[in-house]
């Protein structure tokens, strides 16, 4: 059962931006390197449809997303990558927390309690196992270079569907497809 309050948290690195395996520890490091990461077109495509429709289908959209330790420029990079790529996401929805850190604990800290409302959209495993043992509802996306291991038995998108299937996916995380589609 949803509680009322209905929030979808995106990460930033190889979800909505291409992550560039191979790259060397020291590029990482440089200003300037999140800030030129490309897009996964699809995946901005539909974040954007989806916070079109947030007032009203009832849910908030944050970019929720770990910094590079040791790149004192990683936050403003990443947030001048939001503004470009997502100009309709406020500064105010952009949450951002130290390497390592447990995002539903970050979550948490900022809203109360995690519960299955709450939709986080990650590349990394171990992030959607974290934040489905908090309460919330994990969505891994596939973006070429990673499930590899089959760690992750859950829900799923891929940065090579349409936008549309990819709002579908979390729309039916949030529990909100069967309102947007009429049915409800």
């Amino acid at each position: 059962m949803f509680e009322k309050q209905r929030k979808l948290f995106v990460d930033i690195d190889g979800t909505l931006a291409v992550w560039q395996v191979g790259t060397p520890y020291e590029e990482l490091l440089k200003r300037g390197y999140f800030r030129n990461l490309p897009a996964h077109e699809s995946v901005v495509q539909a974040v954007r449809m989806l916070i079109a429709e947030e007032k009203e289908l009832g849910f908030e959209t944050y970019a929720l997303s770990a910094l590079m330790p040791g790149n004192p420029w990683a936050e403003e990079d990443k947030r001048v990558w939001l503004a470009e790529h997502l100009p309709e996401l406020a500064a105010s929805r952009m949450i951002f927390c130290e390497p390592g850190a447990n995002k539903a604990g970050i979550v948490s800290e900022k809203f109360g309690r995690i519960h299955r409302g709450f939709v986080l959209l990650d590349d990394y495993s171990e992030n959607l196992h974290a934040w489905e043992q908090a309460g919330g509802k994990g969505i891994k996306l596939r973006n070429g270079i990673n499930g590899t291991k089959g760690t992750w038995n859950g829900l799923i998108a891929s940065r090579f569907a349409s936008p549309e299937h990819t709002e579908i996916q979390i729309l039916r995380a949030l529990g909100l497809w069967l309102v947007k589609s009429g049915a409800l």
